[in-house]
């Protein structure tokens, strides 16, 4: 690839090359100064991937390991970015050199792809970052209810985006027809649609394996956590966990859906996949095999780079699903004393060894950030007061 950073570079050093990469394809769309839709939307789709790797760059030395499973889509961020900068400045000028075409603008394509509906590949990488930084960082800030359901809707979001691609790449598979032998004189689009072949056959088989795996880890993570809430001595804490368990039930069903629909796709793929590689082993033509073998690498990347998205969605998803309990132990006031200790933002409270001298007030429990505001005001209370981990 020419770029001495791997997917062993460490996780700094990633996203400031997908960072400069994405920089410089949004420089390169700009110079262009193309009107249409297409490429409105392709440069503001990677202005805001530019945003998103700014924030990650800041935030990549504190939590350099809790980001480390970004290392390989950071990589293929970058390389994407560096590919289609020099595949738009390659097509769009003119043999003068003076002048970009606009006409050639609809005609670029970028392994099997669109350059338009290349933007919506862009638009994950984004959304898996976003993903991944709120998985870091969830535990150690204060998160009200609200931003953890709009995280909740981003994960839900993005896995969405993730199956609507699977299926366009089973559309593709029964509608394709895949030539019996290969031969000196395909034309590039023969060559580039065996390409995607290989590349549909290989992600969707990866996307079966990986997805089966998280929907089973799920549902055993979320039938062992149902079961410690039933034997809590907490009523509150049950109940709560009881109303949370109504959207689980909705999710459970849902993954169940999508579990027997990959294990059903996962047997055809199979067959699939053995007799297209024994299509490519017929050829004799050493340029045509050398070909394919190039871009099926760069396919094989592409598809480890998914897996690697839908692996951080699934653990950013049983995280936000997990109830978040504010613990407060050892706690002891002198007489006389006034004491708070509350939870501003509505979750669950552990309280545990909570005492209390003579003629003292203690309150424990959920209050609102105005209500413990103005209760300070009033009152010289000792406070103790919880913003969630």
């Amino acid at each position: 690839m020419g770029d001495p950073l791997s997917v062993a570079s460490g996780i700094i050093a990633l996203s400031g090359f997908a960072l400069q990469a994405t920089k410089s394809l949004f420089q390169t769309i700009e110079s262009i100064r193309n009107s249409k839709r297409s490429a409105r939307e392709l440069r503001d789709e990677v202005e805001a991937l530019c945003q998103t790797l700014e924030i990650l760059t800041q935030l990549a030395t504190e939590y350099e390991v809790e980001l480390s499973a970004l290392k390989l889509p950071l990589f293929r961020c970058g390389f994407v970015c560096q590919e289609l900068s020099d595949l738009i400045s390659r097509c769009v000028k003119h043999p003068d050199g003076q002048r970009s075409s606009l006409r050639d603008w609809t005609r670029l394509q970028y392994m099997g792809e669109d350059i338009t509906n290349y933007r919506n590949v862009l638009g994950n990488y984004k959304a898996t970052i976003n993903i991944a930084i709120g998985g870091a960082t969830f535990q150690s800030v204060a998160v009200t209810r609200q931003v953890l359901q709009d995280y909740k809707d981003m994960i839900q979001n993005t896995t969405t985006d993730l199956q609507e691609r699977l299926n366009e790449i089973e559309d593709k598979l029964k509608s394709g027809c895949l030539p019996d032998k290969p031969s000196a004189d395909m034309n590039r689009e023969e060559l580039q649609r065996i390409e995607e072949e290989r590349q549909s056959t290989t992600l969707c088989l990866e996307i079966c394996k990986q997805v089966s795996g998280y929907i089973e880890l799920y549902q055993f993570k979320r039938d062992n956590g149902a079961g410690q809430a039933a034997s809590s001595p907490h009523g509150h804490k049950t109940q709560a966990k009881a109303n949370i368990g109504i959207a689980r039930q909705i999710a459970q069903n849902s993954l169940t859906s999508c579990l027997q629909n990959v294990n059903a796709a996962s047997a055809r793929l199979q067959e699939h996949l053995k007799n297209f590689e024994a299509s490519l082993q017929s050829t004799s033509d050493p340029t045509v095999s050398g070909q394919i073998t190039c871009e099926l690498q760069k396919i094989k990347e592409e598809r480890e780079t998914i897996s690697h998205c839908l692996t951080i969605c699934s653990d950013a998803s049983s995280l936000s699903e997990s109830s978040r309990v504010n613990i407060f132990e050892d706690v002891t006031s002198m007489d006389d004393a006034k004491q708070v200790l509350v939870s501003t933002i509505g979750d669950l409270i552990n309280a545990k060894r909570i005492t209390t001298g003579m003629r003292s007030l203690q309150l424990i429990g959920q209050m609102s950030d105005e209500s413990i505001q103005h209760l300070s005001s009033q009152d010289n209370f000792s406070r103790r007061e919880s913003g969630g981990y």
